[in-house]
């Protein structure tokens, strides 16, 4: 918040709910226990962004005590693919978090900060834990 309001920018919020996929395992499945792993997926997906703009609400309390300009957005998809998104609106730098995970989950997981640094159309500054 230091560097926007230094620089009398704005901020622009930005959490992204990766969706849940539930699996089962079994012999056969009918199609309406089939509609009802669906359903549970809908409602699990939903909770999640409910809890995600919970976050980016209170963020944003502390953000504009501060006077500074924001916007905040919950998306849906693969975390990196929707950042790389919306940095091709034009934003001039990108700060995002860092998990810090080890290097076996890096290779398994991939990294999202690892795959913006590398495919951002603008700076990118990665903030650990």
């Amino acid at each position: 918040m230091d560097l926007a309001k230094a620089q009398e920018s704005q901020i622009t919020l930005l959490t992204v709910v990766v969706p849940e996929t539930l699996h089962y395992y079994g012999e056969f499945i009918n199609f309406e226990q089939s509609k009802e792993i669906v359903d549970a997926q809908r409602t699990m997906h939903e909770e999640s962004k409910k809890n995600a703009t919970k976050m980016l609400d209170a963020l944003a309390k502390k953000v504009e005590e501060s006077n500074i300009t924001l916007e905040k957005f919950v998306k849906s998809g693969n975390p990196a693919e929707q950042i790389l998104a919306m940095a091709e609106s034009g934003y001039d730098l990108i700060v995002i978090g860092n998990r810090g995970f080890s290097p076996a989950k890096k290779f398994f997981l991939g990294s999202v900060s690892q795959r913006v640094l590398a495919e951002a159309n603008c700076p990118v500054l990665v903030a650990r834990k």
